[in-house]
């Protein structure tokens, strides 16, 4: 009867782990696999699914801890040594995660994804010629993986002379990509990057940045080129950002020049004027101008993820905020606007100018703008204590060694992040298992 009721305990925990996952609920498979740690302390899929699960928290030492056990409970598991190759990748230590890729090859030379890694890998240290053997080895394990149009791409476009591939031809092979898979957030981030940085089409590089967050709207990557994006054609951003634009224009400009050595005569006894000028243009844009842009980018994002319904991305004191009408947010951004220029107003006239009328709207505006601060403050306080609450509470559950359950059935680990640390311009074709 013990028996019965252990295994039944076992396959729910089993079940909401594998719900948890597969959602990307990390913290409560985190959670539902310490409840597992009393029970066969000698599981070592069970450690890999750990450490998968402690790399996807950012938790990248436990998540280590977890991987080594794993292999030193069963060395001929090529999948702890996958699980480390994408770890150290995440901590920069490129030479130790070629070790373990090597490792995991020699363990398992059928598995398309470390011949991926390993591509990747080489294309890190330069090593092109390793990388097309390593990615014509992967297109033989499966040739109609879409992972690998995109991986060919990314390898055409850093080759030399002639079979360097042109931004346009990297365009087309993402767009293959898209024929087949519609719904693929990295193909069409890598279409805006190359439209946005290379052909200069800022409109095109919009149009996908909004496809990709509209798949995955808290990609942090997503987030940042649409800004990018925005910046080159919302007239409000333009407008902010244009003092930051002009002082890395004449800087650009400058290096252009001297690179060319001419005029040598002009760029003697114009560089000093040039640097002060473009340091004290970028001064001035960091102190009046960045702080609104920053303000308006946010709401920007705000506004773009409630059209797409994907609101409850946000948590945090300032939740409230993120579902007022549009309207109400551009009036809070006025607002803050207002305030902020009217302190630097009242700390620039306040010496030279007594009037009174000026002096008191100034110093409401200062104490609305140091009210807002402290109730930001406090919001943010009582956030912590919660957070605090929360890992405390955490805290009673172990993270240690978690228990064995039935190998039958074992499900493929959770997805990894898609964005390769190897190549951070373009965002890495990794499917889900």
């Amino acid at each position: 009867m013990d028996d019965d009721f252990d295994d039944s305990l076992d396959d729910a925990l089993y079940n909401q782990w594998l719900n948890f996952s597969s959602s990307g609920q990390w913290d409560r498979a985190r959670g539902v696999l310490g409840k597992l740690l009393t029970r066969d302390p000698d599981a070592a899929w069970l450690h890999t699914q750990m450490g998968h699960t402690l790399y996807q928290l950012g938790e990248y030492k436990d998540a280590e801890v977890h991987f080594k056990r794993s292999i030193v409970l069963d060395p001929d598991e090529a999948e702890p040594f996958q699980g480390l190759t994408y770890l150290y990748l995440a901590m920069n230590r490129a030479g130790v995660a070629e070790d373990h890729c090597r490792k995991a090859l020699q363990l398992d030379p059928d598995d398309i994804d470390n011949w991926i890694l390993m591509v990747h890998l080489c294309v890190h240290f330069e090593d092109l010629l390793q990388a097309r053997q390593c990615l014509a080895r992967a297109e033989a394990i499966a040739p109609r993986d879409t992972r690998l149009i995109a991986l060919r791409t990314e390898v055409g476009a850093i080759e030399k002379g002639a079979a360097k591939l042109t931004p346009k031809q990297q365009i087309e092979g993402y767009e293959k990509i898209l024929r087949q898979q519609p719904e693929n957030e990295s193909a069409h981030y890598n279409i805006g990057r190359l439209k946005l940085y290379e052909t200069k089409d800022y409109q095109g590089a919009e149009a996908s940045f909004r496809r990709a967050l509209a798949i995955d709207p808290a990609d942090k990557s997503n987030q940042k080129a649409l800004i990018a994006a925005l910046r080159k054609r919302d007239p409000v951003l333009k407008v902010l950002w244009s003092p930051f634009n002009f002082g890395m224009g004449i800087m650009t400009l400058y290096a252009k020049l001297w690179d060319m050595k001419w005029p040598i005569i002009f760029l003697i006894f114009t560089w000093e004027p040039l640097l002060i000028g473009g340091v004290a243009l970028w001064l001035v844009f960091y102190v009046l101008f960045w702080p609104m842009a920053k303000a308006y980018e946010a709401l920007t994002l705000v506004e773009v993820n409630k059209k797409m319904g994907r609101i409850t991305i946000y948590r945090g004191p300032m939740a409230r905020l993120h579902r007022l009408p549009f309207a109400a947010r551009i009036g809070i951004f006025a607002a803050i606007f207002a305030a902020f220029w009217g302190t630097i107003s009242f700390l620039y006239f306040k010496g030279g100018h007594q009037d009174k009328i000026l002096n008191w709207t100034a110093s409401i505006v200062v104490g609305g703008v140091i009210l807002l601060i402290v109730f930001g403050l406090v919001l943010w306080l009582r956030d912590e204590i919660r957070n605090i609450g929360r890992r405390k509470k955490n805290a009673q559950i172990p993270t240690g060694t978690p228990p064995s359950i039935s190998q039958a059935g074992v499900p493929t680990p959770p997805p990894l992040p898609t964005t390769s640390p190897i190549l951070p311009t373009a965002k890495d074709e990794r499917k889900d298992d």
